[in-house]
């Protein structure tokens, strides 16, 4: 491995306090937020009627933490291959960290939670729900619970345990982190070729404007 200098240790890691900051705050005050127990939350649209936010609607699948968690791991990915805000590379880069920094068993997944969740439910929200591509979120205790990362039967529904996804997701930032730091390169197949992964200046180049 080649380390990073002291210098470009140091430049990393302000580059890293925004995406860090912005991200996994976000992801984090929003799934926790059903352990707080808001009352009289609310809100209306005009000529419809008013909605009461109750202590069932906070514990429902949190939706939107989820939508969080999949926009983290394109960051992330785009950081890993230098694609930055370069356009055509989102499956790729999502795919490759998965691949590289999840668990064994979201490799043979991460196309479909790449299509059912990144593209299906962020790009159209409830919509995709019962289609070719459609999601099912589920959390600890509950309906299929115990049934990360397979297909509701009958159905091409991906279910994704949210309590679960939440922490490989932290755990792979974890060690994407723990390579930057050690100055870590891979390897990746893109086209037909394998192209080498050099994590530190990748992060440089994506977050050359931070």
């Amino acid at each position: 491995m080649n380390y990073p200098s002291q210098k470009i240790s140091e430049k990393l890691k302000k580059k890293f306090d925004i995406p860090f900051r912005w991200l996994l705050g976000a992801i984090y005050l929003n799934y926790y937020t059903r352990e707080f127990g808001f009352e009289k939350l609310n809100y209306s649209i005009k000529n419809y009627g008013t909605f009461y936010i109750g202590e069932n609607d906070i514990k429902e699948c949190n939706m939107s933490t989820l939508i969080l968690i999949c926009c983290g791991i394109e960051l992330f990915g785009r950081l890993l291959l230098g694609h930055g805000i370069k356009s055509g590379i989102a499956e790729e880069s999502f795919v490759n960290f998965i691949h590289y920094y999840f668990p064994e068993e979201y490799k043979k997944r991460k196309t479909r939670i790449y299509k059912n969740y990144r593209n299906s439910l962020i790009h159209s929200y409830v919509l995709g729900y019962e289609s070719r591509y459609g999601f099912f979120p589920t959390r600890n205790n509950r309906e299929h619970g115990n049934n990360h990362l397979t297909f509701l039967p009958r159905t091409r529904r991906l279910i994704i345990n949210i309590d679960l996804f939440i922490k490989d997701f932290q755990e792979a930032v974890d060690r994407y982190w723990e390579d930057i730091r050690s100055g870590s390169e891979l390897k990746f197949r893109a086209r037909g070729k394998i192209k080498k992964i050099n994590v530190v200046k990748n992060a440089l180049e994506s977050l050359k404007h931070f």
